[in-house]
């Protein structure tokens, strides 16, 4: 989902924004966008989080979840 909503946000938004300005419709030029500060949440769940292998190795544990929809597969 989030990498679709960036590409329309690419393809989309941003070219008729820039198209908008190119025809005169705005009066200033685009901010460029602000950089992304946030970090995303640390996995807290010990089934999510990775695990130190005892070779040196970091590995990480795999779920596995419930086919709800239905069907096999």
């Amino acid at each position: 989902a989030y990498n679709q909503a960036v590409g329309g946000l690419e393809s989309t938004v941003l070219v008729s924004a820039r198209r908008l300005n190119q025809l005169g419709v705005v009066d200033a030029d685009l901010d460029p966008p602000a950089l992304v500060e946030a970090t995303t949440r640390a996995l807290s769940a010990p089934e999510l989080a990775a695990a130190p292998d005892p070779g040196g190795e970091t590995t990480s544990t795999l779920v596995t979840m419930p086919d709800r929809s239905g069907t096999a597969g």
